[in-house]
């Protein structure tokens, strides 16, 4: 599995058997599935016609990549099965009011479009934490910090 940054707001994550991109920017891309997360500007998007997209709850299979989507107030987080990893993906807040109820993942994909404490993402147990979004840097910083 790889999972790559394509903007400060884009991530695409890449199978064995096929890929996701999470907001994509590039329509020549290979992908199977588009999630979109957050509101992105829709004409900065450049989705194919031909994947499936997704942006709210719901299960989910696209060439071998399972998803399912869950509902967080008027967000939705997404687990992600790849290659026999478990990612969990979505907003820092919606992660934020939601981590007492999720399950076990390997990876932890944070989109910090919003200053602000990620204090749970250890106590989601991960073993990798990945922060993308405008103030992922910020957020980033917060984790393991007192306050």
């Amino acid at each position: 599995m790889e999972i790559t940054v394509q903007s400060t707001d884009s991530l695409r994550i890449k199978g064995k058997t096929g890929s996701v991109f999470i907001n994509p920017i590039d329509k020549t891309a290979t992908y199977n599935a588009a999630i979109l997360l957050g509101n992105p500007a829709k004409d900065s998007l450049k989705i194919r016609d031909d994947v499936v997209v997704l942006s709210g709850p719901g299960e989910y299979e696209a060439a071998g990549i399972k998803i399912t989507g869950i509902a967080v107030g008027e967000k939705t987080v997404f687990s992600i099965s790849v290659d026999g990893m478990d990612l969990l993906l979505g907003d820092r807040d919606a992660l934020d009011a939601s981590h007492q109820k999720l399950k076990e993942h390997n990876v932890l994909l944070v989109r910090s479009d919003s200053p602000g404490d990620a204090g749970f993402a250890s106590a989601l147990g991960v073993n990798a934490t990945i922060f993308f979004g405008v103030h992922a840097k910020e957020v980033s910083d917060s984790v393991g910090k007192d306050t």
